[in-house]
């Protein structure tokens, strides 16, 4: 059976922002998830942490809003320097995303981190039309 995510996780609760890069206290992030510290006996280690409701819901609600977004939209969207640590993603050929403009690119380059309004991208939804049409 299918789950369609009508609702983000928590898109009506309390979250907290997770960090991507490791926190060097610790505490959970993206890149590490929940460390060490997190496996050992609350309230009784004093290095213990317990896990954070509100990030948890922050994680959740990230994971369940992409698959949302691909859901209704059918491609991701493009991956901006700024949403990739401030380095261009590298798109594999073939990949197919949706641009600012809300229409879909597919890539012709290995490797291309130019954005879709540049080179070696070809809008998808020209393709598809041609393709497919009756």
């Amino acid at each position: 059976m299918i789950k369609f995510f009508r609702y983000k996780w928590a898109v009506d609760g309390e979250t907290t922002a997770v960090p991507d890069e490791v926190d060097p206290s610790g505490f959970v992030s993206y890149r590490q998830g929940y460390g060490a510290d997190y496996s050992r006996v609350y309230g009784t280690d004093p290095l213990a942490k317990a896990p954070e409701r509100v990030k948890m819901n922050s994680v959740l609600q990230d994971i369940t809003g992409e698959i949302q977004l691909i859901q209704t939209h059918g491609h991701p969207d493009y991956i901006t320097p700024a949403l990739n640590g401030g380095t261009a993603y590298a798109y594999d050929i073939g990949a197919i995303c949706r641009f600012t403009d809300s229409k879909n690119y597919i890539n012709t380059v290995d490797g291309n981190t130019s954005a879709p309004d540049v080179s070696g991208w070809r809008l998808y939804d020209d393709i598809a039309a041609t393709t497919y049409a009756a």
